[in-house]
């Protein structure tokens, strides 16, 4: 988790699965109130996402804002590739059931589509899907805040530190990465 994390609005709309509604999903795919789950009949990738626009979903998401995913997954065979929230990805292979798995995503873009992408094997499910803005305090390492200097220009900066030592350091919509070994 995010340290002084607070959370904006879901975007995501019958992330519970509780009606075979607003999501869009491809072969293999079926939604039972029990969440959705994949076959494994599929014969490439297969994705479950949600659009703004489609299917009547509503989503806003903000191009450079952060996101907090979340949704528990069942994995029986195969893996989840991929997360996308508005071009931003986190392609790392789940492989492993988890209750309330969670992930960070930047919106690259502002194309307001959320998509998790599964392979060629997946078994599994997925419930209870959240998707949520980050929204921190003014945080800083040595427990100041600070200022970064950029293109001549100084800005207040804003940091926030996850659980795995990653730690997004902001200032105004642009981010950048800070190693946590130094």
């Amino acid at each position: 988790l995010c340290e002084d994390y607070e959370g904006g609005t879901n975007q995501i709309t019958n992330g519970d699965f509780a009606t075979d509604t607003i999501w869009t999903y491809g072969v293999g795919w079926q939604i039972t109130s029990e969440g959705a789950h994949c076959n494994g009949t599929q014969t490439g990738n297969s994705e479950l996402k949600q659009e703004n626009g489609v299917h009547g979903a509503i989503i806003d998401f903000v191009d450079g804002k952060t996101y907090k995913v979340s949704f528990d997954v069942v994995v029986t065979s195969g893996a989840i590739t991929s997360i996308e929230v508005a071009g931003g990805y986190d392609h790392t292979d789940i492989t492993t059931s988890a209750t309330n798995h969670t992930t960070y995503i930047v919106a690259l873009n502002e194309n307001n589509r959320f998509t998790i992408a599964v392979n060629d094997i997946f078994i599994g499910s997925i419930d209870n899907v959240i998707v949520e803005e980050v929204i921190g305090e003014d945080v800083d390492i040595d427990g100041e805040i600070g200022d970064m200097t950029f293109a001549g220009r100084t800005y207040p900066t804003k940091v926030y530190t996850y659980s795995d030592g990653t730690k997004l350091e902001w200032m105004t919509e642009n981010f950048k990465y800070i190693d946590p070994s130094k």
